[in-house]
Parts: C-alpha cells; structure tokens; sequence
C-alpha cells in the first residue's frame, strides 16, 4: 500500500492521465476505507464511501484540489470525514432511530486514528521505496535488524561477514530511509 502524497502523481491527474487518475484511485482507497470504518461507516457502506470521496476529487471531469488551501493529507481527511458522516445521516434518516451519535466517534479520536493510519502509511511506502534504493542484500539485513530485531551478531553469522560490513550497511540503509521520509513527509505538506 502507498498513501504519500505524490505531487508528480497530482499534476498527472490534473492534466487527465488515466494511468496516474487510476494510481490515485489505487493508492487512497485503502485509506478511504480504513478511516471511514473510524468514522463509523458500515463496512457494506464503504465502497460507496470511496466512490463518493473519488468524486469529490474529479468534480466536472476535473481534479479538484488547491495546494493554496492547505496540505493534501488535511484536505483528504477532511472530505473522508465529511462525505462519511453524510452516509452516516443518510443511514440515520433511513432508520429513524438514535444510533447516529453511537456511530460518530469524536473529533479527537478521528484525528488519533487518522494520524496513527498516515505513520503507518508513511512507513509502508518508505520501505517500499527504500527496497528499490537499496542493494537488495542491505535491505534483507536492514530489515532483519530493524523488523526481525535481530542481533548484528546474528546478521553477520548468517551473511557469512565481518559485524563492520553489518553496520555500515546498516546504517547507510537507515540514512537512505531518513531521506524517503522527510521526503515523503515534505511532499505531504
């Protein structure tokens, strides 16, 4: 799953790039799903929940999204919640009942969720970009370290190298994954 924000990705959409609006579609679905299911939307709502946030975006057969008006992440959380607590009025119209504040979490709980799921996106797509940076070697004993939290000992026994090699990979590796992070953490802005 990648949920970054990828303005090359946005200015594609834009100029009506079916292989980047279909990337776009791809890429928040995940993320439309996990955080309107935070929301309180029924899991057989939320296919109707991404589909109604997708046409949020493509409005008159046009990207909408103004980078003037703030971050793409605070925009995309806010058209998630707005558009689920549209569903979640529409289901409380059609019930008659009190259940709508049982199914609306709080502001602050939303946000939590929502943060929590963007670390994990973040972290997600770091890793997939950093297996294509990396030496496919660094990024096993990378993630045997960091992942499998095994010792440099361990590592180094298994590659059959000097503990040295292990840590200099190792620490290569992590230099490269702090630069995809702070960019994808600056792309997000």
């Amino acid at each position: 799953m990648s949920y970054t924000t990828n303005c090359e990705m946005l200015d594609e959409v834009r100029r009506h790039s079916d292989p980047a609006c279909d990337r776009f579609y791809h890429t928040y679905l995940p993320l439309i799903r996990l955080h309107g299911r935070d929301c309180g939307v029924a899991d057989c709502d939320l296919d109707d929940l991404v589909q109604i946030v997708m046409m949020e975006f493509f409005r008159n057969d046009h990207f909408v999204y103004d980078v003037k008006k703030g971050s793409f992440r605070g925009y995309l959380r806010r058209v998630i919640r707005a558009r689920s607590m549209d569903i979640l009025r529409k289901r409380y119209r059609a019930k008659r009942s009190d259940s709508l504040t049982e199914e609306n979490p709080d502001e602050l709980f939303l946000d939590s969720r929502y943060d929590e799921e963007w670390r994990d996106f973040v972290q997600e797509e770091a890793m997939r970009r950093l297996r294509r940076a990396v030496m496919p070697e660094h990024f096993q004993q990378f993630c045997m370290l960091v992942l499998q939290q095994r010792s440099v000992k361990e590592v180094a026994r298994f590659y059959d190298v000097p503990r040295a090699t292990i840590y200099t990979a190792f620490r290569r590796t992590r230099t490269v994954l702090e630069k995809i992070v702070r960019s994808i953490e600056e792309t997000a802005r």
